[in-house]
């Protein structure tokens, strides 16, 4: 297993929620420092610990691991709920997602 990239796929998911390093070590119960050491590859993980970082960041453990992400019968709902709707009515179901994804932390 590539430990950098896997640390790196990590810090990336982590930095597109807007979480710090900090936070993301706190919900996975693991300390920052070790967070730290993750995300540059430097240690490695039990399996344990990259399940609960997958949980926090919403990402399955094929993509940290791989790096593909496998398609999703619920991804291709959501896509066919877009699919010939307004940019304004996109924008809205945005704005949507963003305020449950935000009530959900």
């Amino acid at each position: 297993m590539d430990y950098i990239l896997l640390g790196s796929r990590i810090r990336q998911e982590r930095i597109n929620i807007n979480i710090t390093q900090e936070a993301l070590a706190e919900k996975a119960n693991i300390s920052p420092s070790f967070m730290g050491q993750i995300e540059r590859g430097d240690r490695k993980l039990s399996l344990e610990t990259l399940v609960s970082i997958a949980k926090v960041l919403g990402v399955s453990l094929d993509y940290l691991v791989y790096g593909k992400r496998k398609s999703n019968a619920e991804v291709e709902k959501l896509i066919s709920l877009i699919n010939d709707r307004t940019e304004q009515e996109i924008c809205m179901l945005h704005d949507v997602a963003k305020a449950i994804y935000k009530y959900k932390k």
